[in-house]
């Protein structure tokens, strides 16, 4: 038994009885019949958890106990809630599952949908849920993407045209500044004795020679 079906069957108890507990919780305003099924309630507020599955590789944790032993059957395989009708013998694990088993035989559709002149009615909630929201247009749980999921955007058409056309286009002889030559000769030194090849001349030439003959050779080709 899920909390759904907790809170569902608290107030179907509490229609038969006068409610007399009522749960103190800022803006719940529930009552109950009894103090254990208010305490049992008050549970589903702070997330108390007080019985645990003991099989080593689980520990799931539950609000009430009779939900721990629903779970414990999972890992038995105890189905010992059985359909009575003839030729079916289904088993399930808990009761509210032959439950909604039977509603196949009997034909109970408990919900139905509540849409101004729709008269559809289903076993179960969730297709209910899938009714309106196919039929009727009724929004989906909104699913908040982390921004580490967030694919990356695509240029736009402006922003890749104006990249294309500054990648593309050169500039116009006229366009060029001519370079200023270095003045001031910085003469490079000789590598150490330990790199140089016995072989290779002394490197004599200046910094400012390299960079003139450069800028000719790049002022003739224009």
């Amino acid at each position: 038994m899920d909390i759904a079906e907790l809170i569902h069957t608290t107030e179907t108890v509490s229609i038969r009885n006068p409610k007399r507990h009522q749960c103190t919780w800022p803006g719940c305003g529930k009552s109950f019949s009894r103090p254990s099924d208010t305490a049992r309630h008050y549970r589903i507020h702070t997330n108390d958890r007080p019985f645990r599955c003991d099989i080593p590789w689980c520990g799931k944790r539950f609000i009430q106990r009779s939900a721990l032993t629903v779970h414990l059957r999972t890992h038995s395989g105890e189905r010992p809630h059985t359909c009575e009708f003839d030729g079916c013998g289904k088993s399930f694990s808990d009761s509210s599952s032959l439950a909604r088993h039977r509603r196949i035989h009997t034909g109970n559709r408990p919900y139905r949908c509540q849409v101004a002149g729709c008269s559809k009615s289903y076993t179960k909630k969730m297709f209910l849920i899938r009714h309106e929201q196919k039929c009727h247009g009724r929004p989906q749980p909104r699913v908040i993407t982390p921004p580490s999921a967030l694919a990356i955007l695509p240029l736009t058409s402006s922003s890749s045209s104006s990249v294309s056309s500054s990648s593309t286009s050169s500039p116009s002889p006229s366009s060029l500044s001519p370079l200023t030559p270095i003045t001031n000769p910085v003469t490079l030194l000789p590598p150490p004795p330990c790199c140089s090849h016995p072989t290779s001349p002394p490197l004599t030439r200046t910094l400012s020679s390299i960079f003139n003959e450069s800028s000719a050779s790049l002022f003739a080709t224009m």
